[in-house]
């Protein structure tokens, strides 16, 4: 077959990898990644396994995260996602509130709401939920489980001033 041959274009972002190259091999090359933030901008991911990221912040996500892995994320500050982020068989530990009207993949995972002073849980489709830290939680819209619901530490609070919901498919644990 004969024809002439086009240059390929990119999927890519302009910056692809200079973004990518650098998160990917930063997780693959240290058993923990560790910042003071994390926010990826629209059109970035990050896709980390077998790594714990610790975060000394918050993380802010419009563009996709993704955990292949077992291994979750430690971020002692707010989650924020605009994004998309599959959260993979792990446990998730958030210090600080969570909010977002992006979309999350939550099957197999758990967020563990690790905070000692006040959080607001703002989004609420999960897997498994636990609550943790002695820190009130309070729940800012319905809630939904579809594993467990376990509550080992501090104080669950769901806002029924506007007639909120807590549905578990699964285990409540106290």
């Amino acid at each position: 077959m004969t024809g002439s041959r086009h240059p390929q274009k990119s999927i890519h972002p302009p910056n692809f990898r200079a973004l990518l190259f650098p998160v990917i091999l930063l997780v693959l090359l240290v058993s923990n990644v560790s910042g003071q933030q994390i926010k990826i901008n629209p059109g970035a991911w990050l896709k980390y396994s077998g790594a714990t990221i610790i975060v000394n912040g918050n993380v802010a996500n419009a563009g996709s995260i993704l955990n292949s892995g077992t291994v979750g994320m430690n971020i002692s500050g707010d989650w924020q996602n605009s994004g998309t982020f599959v959260a993979g068989a792990a446990t998730h530990k958030v210090g600080g509130n969570w909010s977002g009207n992006g979309t999350f993949v939550s099957a197999g995972s758990t967020i563990d709401f690790t905070g000692n002073s006040s959080t607001a849980i703002g989004a609420g489709n999960f897997n498994n939920i636990a609550i943790s830290g002695s820190g009130t939680k309070t729940a800012l819209v319905s809630l939904t489980a579809s594993g467990n619901f376990d509550l080992i530490s501090g104080t669950f609070i769901l806002n029924n001033a506007t007639s909120y919901n807590l549905t578990i498919s699964g285990n409540y644990f106290q």
